[in-house]
């Protein structure tokens, strides 16, 4: 692998057309943390050039630098022939950077039009809206987008957001676009149908920034990857000279723990049965009709679907929050509810957890009125306070103290609280929604093991995932939903991403057989 050679900071950069970026010897610190330390790299012209490291790794401050939005401490950046002499986002918009965030900066009442036209200083919507409709409409067509810019944003969804976030950087002429984990809340069909496009833009002559978790992503669509550790770049190269363990081994600095081999759950016995026929439900996704399957004991049945064909509603039913009058979920053997089913939400900071918290109270939600913790309405605090100990170090929770606010927290530890809170008791269902999205390769990985060693002790798990490799790799069986109806339940080894994708879009498979006990 190479390691870049350190440059002086005064020196000039030597013309080269190839090249659009120069980011040199860049350095943040906050407070005690250095987020960047000395990174120097060249963004080649028309590239896609992915950014890899675990959270925490400088990425995001890094690229907030190259968008103008934080200030770097030492360091220069250059765009072409400028330097990048003033951190703001008006003199990185001049110099054509658009930055794509997770947390995107539409306009939720006004329309797709109207969200482009407040950054296009061309734009006179209060006198030829029609005609302006016509040439946004035509840069749609061009890039085979297809958006209803009528619409306003809150009326969208996920997906759409996205793209729209998306186009408005192309149809601006940006020429530097910088995408944050852009398929991070959106499902696989959507993810790479967006990273096509940034491929087709890169191809026509504009620079693509990619930051992402997802090793697979960067290997089909990336030119160069640069992985970050520590706020240092470890390396830059191409994807064909490397593999994914290799990256993970730069990534993480280890060689990570390998899933554990897991024996055929075929000859188990059911454990979870579900059977959902609803005619309406509230909120904007479609009712699940006719959707009955088995889970076995030791077992990990998948759920693909693309966004809003169900998932969350299938999520809400089998962990009975809340029970559907038309749905009948049984765990065979289960006496009562409060610790059969383990819920882990697609959301864990709006529906796990509580930011200003501590970690301990985060960690006794579950459990904290329940005896040996209450009594008489009484609480235990040393018992508590054991209990959460006792959780940081099985689920290597990285904290300073238990009475830390969770919010100090990084993702991956908030999902490890999450996990430790909701598989204390050892339930016999998990019902794990998109446990993973988010995090780095390292943190997915730890979460991939703690369901295997769930699986091992004869617990039903549940997946319900955006991320088809995911599902490819932990499940045993898997359902795919299109439009809150079942497509059918299949063994994992009759299926490849493109036959889920095409069950995902609502087209029978030609040539694989459901699994006979949910036929």
């Amino acid at each position: 692998m190479h390691t870049p050679e350190r440059l002086s900071e005064a020196a000039v950069p030597r013309p080269d057309a190839d090249v659009h970026v120069r980011i040199r010897n860049i350095s943040k610190r906050y407070g005690s943390l250095k987020a960047n330390d000395d990174v120097s790299l060249d963004i080649r012209r028309g590239s896609v050039h992915a950014l890899l490291g675990e959270n925490g790794a400088g990425k995001s401050t890094l690229m907030h630098i190259l968008a103008g939005l934080v200030p770097p401490d030492t360091g220069t950046v250059w765009i072409g022939s400028d330097r990048l002499s003033r951190y703001e986002p008006r003199e990185a918009k001049r110099l054509g950077i658009a930055i794509m965030r997770q947390q995107l900066t539409l306009i939720p009442a006004l329309t797709g039009l109207e969200n482009i036209a407040l950054l296009d200083s061309d734009a006179r919507l209060d006198h030829r809206k029609g005609s302006y409709l016509r040439r946004v409409g035509h840069d749609l067509e061009r890039y085979e987008i297809r958006l209803d810019l009528t619409k306003p944003v809150y009326a969208l969804s996920q997906a759409e957001k996205q793209l729209l976030d998306f186009f408005r950087a192309l149809y601006l002429k940006s020429s530097l676009l910088i995408l944050d984990e852009p398929t991070a809340v959106v499902g696989p069909v959507e993810g790479d149908g967006l990273l096509r496009r940034a491929r087709a833009a890169a191809d026509e002559g504009r620079t693509v920034l990619l930051v992402t978790h997802k090793i697979r992503e960067l290997m089909a669509f990336a030119d160069t990857v640069s992985v970050l550790r520590k706020g240092r770049l470890i390396t830059s190269l191409a994807p064909a000279d490397t593999s994914s363990a290799d990256l993970v081994r730069a990534m993480v600095g280890a060689t990570p723990q390998p899933l554990m081999a897991r024996q055929s759950s075929a000859q188990r016995a059911p454990l979870v049965d579900v059977d959902i026929h609803e005619r309406k439900v509230p909120g904007h996704e479609p009712p699940l009709r006719e959707v009955k399957f088995t889970i076995n004991a030791g077992e990990v049945l998948g759920v693909a679907g693309m966004a809003g064909n169900g998932q969350d509603r299938l999520a809400s039913i089998v962990a009975r929050r809340p029970n559907a009058a038309a749905a009948a979920v049984r765990v065979q053997g289960a006496s009562g509810e409060s610790d059969t089913v383990a819920y882990i939400p697609a959301d864990r900071h709006a529906l796990a957890s509580s930011a200003r918290l501590s970690i301990k109270d985060n960690l006794t939600l579950r459990c904290f009125r329940t005896r040996p913790f209450s009594r008489f309405g009484f609480l235990d605090s040393p018992r508590l306070d054991g209990f959460a100990r006792q959780c940081c170090e099985n689920f290597q929770i990285g904290t300073t103290g238990i009475d830390a606010e969770l919010r100090t927290l990084s993702g991956g530890n908030v999902q490890r609280v999450i996990l430790a809170r909701e598989l204390a008791s050892r339930p016999r269902v998990i019902v794990a929604h998109n446990p993973t999205a988010g995090l780095d390769v390292a943190a997915a990985l730890y979460v991939h093991i703690v369901l295997e060693q769930s699986v091992a002790g004869n617990a039903a798990v549940l997946l319900i995932s955006d991320d088809l490799d995911e599902l490819l790799l932990l499940s045993d069986r898997i359902l795919v939903l299109h439009s809150g109806a079942s497509m059918g339940v299949y063994p994992r080894t009759n299926l490849t991403r493109e036959s889920v994708g095409r069950l995902m879009t609502g087209l029978p498979l030609a040539h694989a057989e459901e699994d006979p006990c949910n036929a």
